[in-house]
């Protein structure tokens, strides 16, 4: 069995953290949280690119209104001793 990750993305202290909150083992809901949360943040960082190299904006930027961006990239076969529960997109 396929197990995808989901990691909460927050800006905190000046530096972006990457925290496992869960998993899903259904690409529905997996592409639901993407589609969701990941994809506006890439859109945004993929529009952004040029300024944010030049230092001309922050991605802090992001994150004023939107504290919190989840993501399901991580795929594994196994999530034993990662105390990870199962999440849906409505527990997000």
């Amino acid at each position: 069995m396929e197990y995808y990750i989901i990691n909460k993305i927050e800006y905190i202290d000046n530096q972006i953290l990457y925290t496992p909150v869960g998993y899903n083992t259904d690409i529905n809901e997996i592409t639901s949280i993407n589609d969701t949360y990941n994809t506006p943040f890439e859109n945004w960082v993929n529009a952004n690119k040029a300024d944010l190299e030049n230092e001309i904006i922050s991605i802090s930027e992001f994150f004023i209104g939107n504290p919190k961006v989840y993501e399901a990239n991580e795929k594994t076969t196994s999530i034993d001793n990662m105390n990870l529960t199962l999440k849906n997109f409505n527990d997000l």
